[in-house]
């Protein structure tokens, strides 16, 4: 009985050590997380200055690029009237009294999502020519946001952050974000619903 070999349990020798496997499980999380957030502070940096380039001068002259920048401030104006006011019994005499008062509205010129949302910030703001143009803004910023999400999903970050910060200065595009207009607006929406597609493909 003493010559008898011990034997040696197999599985116990070949078990996995779970302490060492959790270990590289927690590092390669939190480099991604400080991957994560690395990239979300590049994203913020490129929308801050994005938002200085845009919001720089809004609050100086009037309305004085088209006759189409009064139209779009008193269409903002109905609509923030209509939400004060509410009148869901009788919308189509309250329109034709707008109209009535207001010749410039533009309710059957023009798609209404621009000036619904300006006149949730004239309600907020008060109608003021800087509160159109911050309307704008705004839609200049959802665009930049979304051009920065498609560049960096087919090129990578860094060339995402250069070219959302010079589409954002483009002389051109830089008129029409100072501008009570539905160029930008109408930018913005396509490259987000663009952005959108890339992802269904």
């Amino acid at each position: 009985m003493g010559s008898k070999a011990e034997t040696v349990n197999p599985v116990s020798v070949t078990e996995p050590s779970t302490p060492r496997r959790s270990g590289r499980v927690i590092q390669v999380l939190a480099g991604a997380r400080r991957s994560l957030f690395g990239e979300a502070l590049l994203a913020g940096a490129v929308l801050a200055l994005v938002a200085v380039l845009v919001l720089h001068g809004i609050t100086v002259g009037e309305f004085d690029h088209t006759s189409d920048e009064g139209a779009h401030a008193i269409t903002g104006i109905f609509f923030r009237d209509f939400f004060r006011e509410l009148p869901l019994n009788h919308v189509s005499q309250y329109a034709y009294r707008y109209y009535a008062q207001y010749p410039a509205l533009g309710l059957i010129h023009w798609p209404p999502g621009f000036h619904v949302v300006e006149g949730v910030v004239f309600s907020m703001l008060g109608p003021s020519v800087p509160a159109a143009r911050l309307t704008v803004a705004l839609f200049a910023l959802l665009g930049a946001f979304f051009w920065y999400l498609l560049v960096r999903r087919l090129h990578g970050a860094p060339m995402a952050a250069v070219s959302t910060v010079l589409m954002a200065a483009l002389p051109g595009l830089l008129q029409c974000e100072k501008s009570v207009l539905l160029e930008v607006p109408s930018l913005s929406l396509c490259i987000a619903a663009s952005y959108f597609w890339a992802c269904y493909l």
